[in-house]
């Protein structure tokens, strides 16, 4: 199921993220704010609250409950989705230059990736798992790395870092969101 959200505002009174309307549900997301003053009287300052808005009927809302059910994923919170996408943004390891994405260590539902599946299978099978062919982000045959455990440890130490440092941006920011 597709669904289809609209940018919406809404002046001083930020709306629930979900709200059961006569015929359906609401349901927002990105919600952003800023401060506008008042076009009548230049002294009045307002909050401007701008976010994705979607009308979904019963039925359509149902179906939507059971997808984050199925998923495990709270699309209810910005900060979950913001955290997700950042885990699949390439970040520049410094000892390589290439790109590699923090969720390849850890996804966004705290599951290991597949750089730790190699890693635990290197320590069983090293020497059907070393020297490891790695490819960055850009997927450009050039770009492969062979590395060995040490080097291969120390790049998903380094996404791993990476990787809580969002975390504990996410979590900061769902704080802020509640």
């Amino acid at each position: 199921m597709a669904i289809t959200f609209k940018r919406a505002e809404k002046i001083n009174d930020k709306p629930e993220r979900v709200e059961k309307a006569l015929n359906g549900w609401y349901i927002r997301k990105d919600f952003k704010s800023e401060e506008v003053v008042d076009p009548q009287n230049e002294e009045i300052k307002n909050i401007k609250y701008s976010y994705d808005e979607a009308f979904l009927t019963d039925d359509e809302y149902n179906i939507f409950l059971i997808g984050q059910e199925i998923s495990g994923e709270n699309y209810n919170s910005d900060a979950y989705l913001n955290y997700k996408a950042a885990l699949d943004k390439p970040v520049i390891y410094p000892e390589n230059g290439n790109k590699y994405k923090p969720l390849w260590v850890k996804n966004a539902q705290g599951e290991d990736g597949v750089y730790i599946d190699f890693l635990q299978k290197g320590e069983i099978f090293p020497e059907l798992i070393y020297p490891i062919a790695i490819w960055d982000a850009t997927e450009n045959p050039e770009k492969i790395v062979s590395m060995d455990k040490e080097a291969f440890k120390a790049l998903v130490g380094y996404l791993g870092k990476v990787q809580e440092k969002l975390y504990t941006e996410y979590k900061i920011a769902k704080g802020q969101e509640e």
